[in-house]
């Protein structure tokens, strides 16, 4: 089994490619260059997490973790602002409607957005990152098992 932390990312690009406009185009954790064939694009990370002691299950060594997921929403040409939008309100909505991203996860919101636009050659494009944060605990000795 992976770290839970993987595992957060494997359950939103699950949720995220069950939206027909989003389908085929949501990938995890890509370090290099995506083609222009590729765009639109969904592509999210989960590389920032603090955990502390967890109250609550104390007693059997419980960790409170927080996760940040940046979704990142890539578009260029003429149609990328459209498709920018289009792609952020078909996150938002499909996020919504499974906070606990069908693995039991305290919560998870979106807290903030920011886009970036530039211009490549004659074409305009966007990278919009929205950043959710996702709450969930573990025990100490098992990362891989959300509580």
């Amino acid at each position: 089994m992976s770290h839970s932390r993987y595992q957060i990312a494997a359950a939103i690009e699950s949720i995220l490619n069950a939206v027909p406009i989003l389908s085929g185009r949501v990938h995890t954790n890509v370090w290099h260059a995506l083609s222009e064939a590729k765009l639109p694009a969904v592509v999210i990370y989960t590389n920032r997490e603090s955990s502390r002691r967890d109250t609550l299950i104390k007693s059997a060594g419980g960790m409170a973790r927080t996760l940040s997921a940046e979704i990142y929403v890539l578009a260029s040409g003429n149609s990328a602002n459209d498709q920018t939008d289009e792609f952020c309100v078909a996150i938002e909505k499909a996020m919504a409607a499974d906070y606990d991203l069908g693995i039991g996860v305290d919560d998870s919101y979106l807290e903030s957005s920011d886009i970036t636009k530039t211009v490549v050659g004659n074409n305009d494009a966007y990278a919009l990152n929205m950043a959710y944060t996702i709450k969930y605990r573990t025990l100490v000795a098992d990362p891989e098992t959300i509580v």
